[in-house]
């Protein structure tokens, strides 16, 4: 320790410096072991086991895939073929892909390339229409839901 104090002094300054909220005392002398011992890092040790989350690429990609090749898929169907939960499947569905919920099926924000050119073709064809017939504008009849 570069202070060379024992655990019971560094104990001691931490209760000082930090009143209540300072580490339990069992904390301040198994720490302090480690330095003795020659630890040189306060970043805690990696840990096997499981991963943390389910929320990783692989699955990212695969759910992808999943909604490419059936776009009426539903949550409960990704996360039945996936072994995931629903809640891992929204997450992916609503962080990675940015899907939203639309009528119980999860659509893209924006359009597709695809869908923004036909959106343009219709409109040239009515823009078109408009410039030719100004009677054409009158028989749009316009509703709200």
């Amino acid at each position: 320790m570069k202070l060379s104090k024992t655990a019971t002094e560094e104990l001691q300054l931490l209760r000082d410096a930090y009143g209540v909220e300072a580490l339990s005392r069992a904390q301040v002398f198994g720490r302090h072991m480690r330095f003795v011992l020659g630890r040189v890092s306060v970043e805690d040790d990696t840990r096997s086991g499981w991963p943390l989350s389910s929320q990783n690429e692989d699955n990212v990609v695969h759910i992808r895939d999943m909604i490419r090749e059936d776009r009426t898929v539903t949550v409960r169907m990704l996360a039945d073929n996936m072994h995931l939960n629903k809640s891992t499947c929204h997450q992916i569905l609503r962080e990675d892909l940015g899907k939203q919920k639309l009528n119980a099926r999860l659509v893209l924000h924006a359009l597709t390339q695809d869908q923004k050119e036909v959106r343009a073709s219709v409109y040239a064809d009515l823009l078109h229409k408009v410039q030719n017939d100004a009677a054409f504008v009158n028989s749009i009849v316009a509703e709200d839901e």
